[in-house]
């Protein structure tokens, strides 16, 4: 368990005392740490890092990472999901959320071009009064010289 804990706290490149502090451990915890653990111990840590899949930590089995974020390890021994080396496993309710914000996205993206296009016609429309209004005034000076 402890090597699995230290390969959690390096993936996530924190110090052993950042770790104990965030889950409110005592100093020390972390190069202490034996097999045997209290529940009310796991469960700041499972609060503290809710994507630590706390069953790969006690056994090894599975992914490190929660059903949100699974961690393939490379033939190299390397795994890392911030640089996307490697395979990144997504649920499929994250897969629909992201789908979900796309649509919203795309909507947003529509309405704003829709309204620039609006005010873009606008101002063509208000230039176009402002040389007309122009045009009147210059030939009224031009009827006011003549007089």
């Amino acid at each position: 368990m402890k090597e699995r804990l230290l390969e959690y706290i390096e993936y996530k490149k924190l110090k052993n005392t950042d770790f104990e502090k965030s889950a409110g451990l005592s100093n020390g915890f972390v190069n202490n740490f034996g097999d045997n653990i209290r529940e009310k111990t796991l469960q700041k840590i499972s609060d503290a890092f809710p994507d630590l899949n706390i069953d790969w930590w006690k056994t090894g089995l599975g992914t490190m990472l929660n059903n949100s974020q699974e961690i393939i390890t490379q033939g190299n021994g390397n795994h890392n999901i911030n640089g996307v080396n490697g395979n990144v496993t997504i649920s499929h309710n994250e897969f629909s959320n992201m789908i979900e914000l796309q649509k919203n996205y795309q909507d947003l993206q529509k309405e704003l071009t829709d309204r620039l296009k609006t005010s873009q016609e606008q101002l063509s429309k208000s230039q176009n009064q402002l040389s007309e209004s122009q045009q009147q005034i210059t030939t009224l000076i031009e009827i006011l010289k003549k007089n």
